[in-house]
């Protein structure tokens, strides 16, 4: 795929798709953590205050790290948009 893609784009794209991808994998991280947490809550009678700190922790981060990851998404969407727009450009002045 990125063979097709010009190199300018592909120095704008590469390190976004970058970040993209390690927010992702922090995200599966914390969504495996949420649901170790969600298996120990179910167990024990009256939750530990340790646990529930750590639950809401787990959220704030998720949030945090889903916010980041629509950010890029719309981030790499501009970035294309735009050398759709020049392209397009570029066309119309040639033919």
């Amino acid at each position: 795929m990125m063979n097709d893609i010009p190199p300018t784009l592909q120095e704008q794209l590469t390190p976004l798709f970058f970040k993209k991808d390690v927010y992702s994998g922090k995200l599966c991280e914390k969504g495996k953590e949420i649901r170790r947490l969600q298996l120990e809550l179910m167990k024990e009678g009256q939750p530990p205050e340790e646990l529930l700190r750590r639950s809401r922790s787990l959220i704030e981060e998720t949030t945090y790290l889903t916010t980041k990851l629509r950010a890029l998404e719309r981030e790499i969407d501009g970035v294309l948009t735009q050398e759709l727009l020049i392209t397009s450009e570029r066309e119309r002045a040639e033919g």
